[in-house]
């Protein structure tokens, strides 16, 4: 018979595991857009953070995610594109969907959406992020 103790331990280390811990690798439904689009002109270039994207953030281009499954500040490799951050969301984006931003339309036409599994370079912003872009704070409005 194990103890009660060890059933404890069991039960609480998985809930207490760091971030780092969570799946590198999440099969997504990645689907293109672009500031360009015409459906997309009345949010402008500005991205949920209030950067703008037009311009890359850290030399990379933007995606938009759901922040309850990969958080803002991530970097994902998207197979065929390359490493995007994750610095916007969008009212339609629940769960394992990955918008991502195109700077063309051209591109954002032939990428289209699919299903793809994306690798998770950086979780959030990290310790390591140095940029003059402000971080959003809990409550903050953009």
């Amino acid at each position: 018979m194990i103890p009660r103790i060890w059933l404890f331990l069991l039960a609480v280390i998985p809930a207490c595991a760091p971030a780092e811990q969570v799946p590198r690798e999440i099969p997504v439904r990645a689907t293109a857009y672009s500031w360009r689009e015409l459906a997309h002109r009345k949010w402008g270039k500005k991205n949920a953070i209030g950067g703008s994207l037009a311009r890359p953030l850290e030399g990379i281009g933007h995606c938009a995610v759901d922040p309850d499954v990969i958080p803002l500040g991530s970097i994902v490799h998207v197979p065929g594109i390359g490493p995007r951050i994750a610095t916007d969301t969008g009212r339609l984006i629940r769960g394992r969907d990955l918008d991502v931003h195109f700077d063309s339309l051209r591109e954002m036409r032939a990428w289209g959406a699919r299903r793809v599994t994306v690798r998770v370079v950086r979780w959030g912003w990290g310790k390591d992020f140095k940029t003059t872009t402000i971080k959003p704070q809990h409550g903050d409005r953009t």
